[in-house]
């Protein structure tokens, strides 16, 4: 049993040492998304300017005559459509003139009438020898003065009926009543503001900027705006106009741009306003999912590279962030024109690791 055991062993080492040995297995090679580098003179920086959200309109709404306040119709804070009542001045001394005037129209209609029955008469008269040329050119003279005290006491009407109207304050646009400045009561004097209004759903900033920035703008280029929490509200701005002259005190050129209505944005909010001025500044677009976080908190880009083997592997490169915009970053750094970069899968990546270019299909 022994020596038959001991054969068996031997039998099977045998067989072992015929046994192929296993083939090593080829690295993986990982496929990846690139774009190529193109170098650029110069980039289109963006650049934040400051402003304060306004109204397009603000009005201080007073009355043209002095009086006594009968009623303001409307508290601050009120929304107003154009043509609607807002406040009124006690008119009863007014409407009692204009009762005069009226009177005075028609007693100058009656006088005017038998002026016209006596020149008719003399007219007759006159003809059949019966009374003098004299008499006559008097009756036409009357009948004139007349004729022209209706006209000017119409004219007394109508101005009465003027001031009347001006009697009541009238809101000249839609919009909100944004103070109050009396009551019911107040002895009020021409041109006293009464009420301040707003305009809705136009809303304007003044944004200073240099002479050189501002020639690089026309009415209508859209705008990114940046509410005063630091969130992007998108380009919901578009210029409206360009000064024609320096800020006296600040030297700067006047942007204005007009906003969309916006639910966040109210009159008297800070606004930031990302414009872009152009700089000689030599450098590389590449999109911001191509950054990949190196050491002490810097930033890099994996790039492709052939060994002396000709195998392409990657090689992370320490770049420079000059700025960013939106979904892109402008970046300086080892970096040549027509190289190609990573643009994905950066977490799967270490420097040194074979990878193949993955072919758009």
């Amino acid at each position: 049993m022994k020596v038959m055991f001991a054969g068996s062993l031997s039998l099977v080492a045998l067989l072992a040492g015929c046994a192929p040995a296993p083939e090593e297995e080829s690295p993986r090679v990982l496929l990846v998304e690139v774009e190529t580098a193109q170098k650029q003179s110069s980039a289109e920086k963006p650049v934040s300017y400051f402003g304060l959200v306004e109204p397009r309109q603000t009005s201080e709404l007073s009355f043209e005559l002095s009086g006594t306040v009968d009623e303001i119709l409307v508290d601050e804070g009120e929304r107003m459509t154009a043509g609607q009542e807002l406040a009124l001045l006690d008119s009863t001394r007014l409407e009692a003139r204009i009762q005069a005037a009226q009177a005075a129209v028609k007693e100058a209609e009656a006088g005017a009438k038998l002026s016209g029955i006596t020149l008719d008469r003399l007219t007759r008269l006159v003809e059949r020898d019966a009374a003098s040329v004299q008499e006559l050119d008097e009756a036409r003279q009357a009948r004139e003065t007349a004729l022209a005290s209706i006209d000017r006491l119409s004219a007394e009407v109508d101005a009465l009926q003027v001031d009347l109207e001006k009697s009541t304050l009238i809101a000249p646009y839609d919009g909100t009543v944004a103070q109050r400045y009396l009551d019911s009561g107040a002895s009020v004097g021409p041109a006293q503001p009464v009420l301040q209004v707003m305009e809705d759903g136009h809303l304007e900033a003044k944004i200073g900027v240099s002479p050189v920035t501002a020639r690089t703008y026309q009415p209508g280029d859209p705008l990114e705006i940046v509410d005063s929490s630091g969130r992007s509200l998108g380009e919901i701005a578009r210029v409206a106009r360009v000064a024609s002259k320096r800020d006296n005190r600040t030297r700067t050129v006047d942007l204005i741009v007009d906003i969309e209505s916006s639910e966040t944005l109210l009159p008297g909010d800070p606004i930031e306003v990302i414009l872009k001025e152009s700089e000689d500044l030599s450098g590389f677009w590449v999109p911001r999912k191509a950054l990949s976080e190196n050491v002490r908190g810097m930033w890099a880009l994996f790039v492709l590279e052939e060994d002396e083997t000709s195998a392409t592997k990657v090689s992370r490169r320490p770049i420079e962030i000059l700025f960013f915009e939106t979904d892109r970053a402008y970046i300086q750094g080892p970096l040549q024109d027509g190289d190609q970069y990573i643009v994905s899968g950066l977490h799967r990546l270490v420097p040194g690791q074979q990878v193949a270019i993955k072919l758009n299909e």
